[in-house]
């Protein structure tokens, strides 16, 4: 069972045709202890059945079209997976399961479209980003997000001042190197090489090295957009900075020697700073919308949001998890109205999120209590 991904959601997202059921279930924090989640799958099937038949689907088939769930009951070895929500997503040319490693309230959603929420919020949530760890003895680049983190190769980059010494002929014709103003840092206007004593030299080496470290890194992640972390002891941090790196420095310093730590102990250090990054970008999202209330660039107005993300305007959309706005799209008027639940209405608010979010726009699914009282949703427009 694979954790979602972007491509799993655009097919999930594309797929259309009634009924299309949407199940999110919690596993169990040990395999011992799955009884209890068992039931609440049991039960979630209940209340589909239960739903279809009530919308004239005959009870047989609507036995048959959820086959897949009541199989998973009896699969021990489904159950020996543990803590993450999982998606269960049934049609009736379809069935897909992913995992999404966030806490997600049980949910039944059936409707001409599957139920996507719980995973916009979870890749809201799961940024990427680089972490660089700076070594004199073992420089290092990992990959990361919250839940995974793998290590980069580097090729022939210099990973230690000792590799660096031979890859930039430090021994060969050391004279005083001439920088522009400010690239070396305030107060230094530049940089002697093979004059002073050994430890300028050794400082003056170690600069070299970062700046031999951030022009490679920045080579080969100038094209990516995502936040770097530096990791490291501070005096050598501090020498990288000198170089005014052109690498997009994000966070505190994690302080240390990480000479052989592993992908996942880096990831438990990156994990806080990604969670207050992800925090920081929700509340700056929801200032700038509050800046735009009194304005036609914002709105809370979840029927107009529809038409307007419809038309790719939608910039940034907030969105409540749990609140279903059940309606339908008139696609001659261009424009969503309320309409009693049913499997023939959609929910309106997984409507905004997936027309946004097919737009290239945010959503950020959001404790109600941040868009203030009885509201369920908002919007910053493009234009």
């Amino acid at each position: 069972m694979d954790r979602i991904t972007n491509d799993e959601l655009a097919s999930l997202i594309d797929h259309s045709g009634k009924p299309s059921i949407s199940i999110y279930f919690n596993l169990p924090n040990s395999p011992t202890n799955a009884e209890k989640n068992k039931v609440e799958l049991k039960n979630l099937l209940k209340s589909a059945q239960k739903e279809l038949v009530h919308n004239d689907v005959l009870p047989k088939v609507a036995s048959k079209l959820l086959e897949p769930g009541y199989d998973l009951l009896d699969q021990s070895d489904f159950w020996m997976n543990t803590n993450a929500t999982v998606g269960l997503f049934i049609s009736k040319d379809r069935t897909t399961k992913v995992t999404i490693p966030i806490d997600v309230e049980p949910t039944l959603y059936i409707g001409p479209a599957f139920y996507t929420i719980p995973i916009f919020k979870f890749l809201s949530i799961n940024q990427d980003c680089y972490i660089l760890s700076l070594s004199q003895n073992n420089t290092r680049l990992f990959h990361s997000n919250l839940f995974d983190c793998v290590e980069q190769p580097l090729g022939d980059m210099p990973k230690s001042l000792e590799e660096a010494l031979k890859y930039d002929d430090f021994e060969k014709n050391k004279q005083f190197m001439k920088r522009d103003a400010g690239t070396a840092g305030e107060g230094t206007p530049g940089v002697y090489r093979g004059q002073g004593d050994g430890r300028d030299e050794h400082k003056t080496n170690l600069l070299r090295f970062m700046e031999i470290v951030e022009k490679e890194i920045y080579d080969r992640i100038k094209n990516e957009r995502k936040p770097v972390f530096l990791a490291g002891v501070e005096y050598l941090a501090s020498i990288f900075k000198k170089t005014n790196p052109r690498i997009p420095l994000k966070g505190n310093l994690i302080n240390g020697n990480f000479d052989h730590h592993s992908e996942n102990q880096f990831l438990d250090l990156i994990r806080p700073q990604l969670y207050h990054v992800f925090v920081e970008e929700v509340q700056k999202q929801l200032e700038h919308y509050k800046d735009l209330q009194s304005t036609d660039k914002a709105s809370d107005d979840l029927l107009q949001i529809v038409s307007n993300a419809k038309q790719g305007k939608v910039e940034t959309l907030f969105v409540t998890e749990n609140h279903f706005v059940s309606g339908i799209f008139n696609d001659t008027l261009f424009q969503a109205s309320e309409k009693e639940k049913s499997i023939d209405t959609t929910d309106l608010m997984n409507m905004s999120a997936v027309e946004t979010y097919n737009a290239g726009g945010r959503v950020y699914v959001v404790e109600p209590s941040l868009l203030g009282q009885g509201l369920v949703a908002a919007a910053i427009y493009r234009y």
